[in-house]
């Protein structure tokens, strides 16, 4: 579970002008990313960008935070489903599985050597494969 206090975390932060400090909160606290993801992620060409979106932390984790049981809401999910995820983050599969078998209609495909940001040469005959029945 993420920390108690992450919404006030994130809107001290943002408030201080700190939102790669927010991400940084977000990615190491919340996701479990390791503390060194930071030094290398602030370099990257989307980091501008994620900073950007900050102040949406606070939302998120507003909402999330209501959801006391994920897997409850899920298997409210009837229609066909398919969950994705790849191999370079393992516990993505971990979750990618447990929310595919809380959905009554869930399907996962774990994607070799995939990460958050797959390569659509890789999804694309995937979703293919799914929406075609």
């Amino acid at each position: 579970k993420p920390p108690t206090d992450q919404v006030e975390q994130y809107e001290t932060m943002i408030a201080e002008g700190r939102r790669g400090d927010a991400v940084e909160y977000f990615m190491t606290k919340v996701v479990g990313m390791p503390d060194e993801f930071d030094t290398k992620a602030r370099s990257q060409p989307w980091w501008g960008a994620t900073e950007a979106i900050a102040h949406t932390l606070s939302y998120d984790a507003r909402i999330m935070s209501s959801v006391d049981e994920p897997a409850k809401l899920a298997a409210r999910v009837k229609v066909p489903t398919l969950v994705n995820a790849g191999t370079a983050v393992p516990w993505m599969s971990v979750a990618a599985n447990a929310l595919a078998d809380a959905m009554p209609n869930g399907e996962v495909r774990i994607l070799k050597g995939q990460s958050h940001d797959v390569d659509m040469n890789v999804l694309a005959p995937v979703l293919k494969e799914f929406f075609a029945g």
